[in-house]
């Protein structure tokens, strides 16, 4: 796996491979959402899960972030 833009973490390749051979496009692991999708050879995956960020201030609220990478297998 080759990452094209964005980042994924080795928990996140993890489980965007078991996605990929399973054939899914969705799915939910430990409250976390992925969406994956293909155009011509380039795959793309769309995290949303509630964090403080990118830049996490203490005492702040958590909020509902959207992360997007590309790949290559």
């Amino acid at each position: 796996m080759k990452i094209l833009t964005g980042h994924l973490t080795a928990t996140e390749k993890n489980i965007v491979k078991t996605m990929l051979a399973q054939g899914l496009t969705e799915g939910s692991v430990r409250k976390v959402n992925y969406h994956l999708s293909e155009e011509s050879g380039v795959h793309t995956c769309t995290i949303k899960k509630m964090d403080k960020g990118l830049i996490p201030i203490p005492g702040s609220a958590l909020r509902l972030s959207t992360y997007k990478s590309t790949f290559t297998l």
